[in-house]
């Protein structure tokens, strides 16, 4: 059996087309579940999130941001090494995005953050 350039060109095309189709699948299931704080359980643990709510109980030190963010309930919520926008955009009262990873620590839920927008 010979092939033709037609031939190759097609398939190009084709892998080309299926190449584009798996990364927009692979975005779509590697973006953060939008969440209300009272939604978030033990059941998301290493689940990525995006949640929304008001800073209380800032504290700094040792190159780690702890804050809780509340919404009705509240949720602790870590930013290791943050920058300093970071730095200047959680403070207490403020009303913040954040994205991050469900995890526990001693036996609590809390959100390790990724990205933190100021959205007030």
């Amino acid at each position: 059996m010979e092939f033709d350039d037609f031939f190759f060109r097609k398939l190009a095309l084709g892998i080309g087309i299926a190449g584009i189709l798996l990364l927009a699948a692979m975005s779509a299931a590697t973006k953060p579940l939008e969440v209300s704080i009272p939604e978030i359980n033990g059941g998301m643990l290493q689940k990525k999130v995006s949640t929304e709510g008001i800073v209380k109980n800032r504290f700094y030190s040792k190159n780690t941001l702890l804050f809780e963010l509340v919404d009705g309930k509240s949720i602790k919520a870590v930013v290791f090494s943050p920058t300093e926008k970071e730095l200047k955009e959680i403070e207490n009262s403020a009303v913040i995005r954040i994205e991050g990873t469900v995890q526990e620590y001693k036996g609590k839920i809390e959100i390790v953050a990724e990205k933190v927008k100021r959205i007030d």
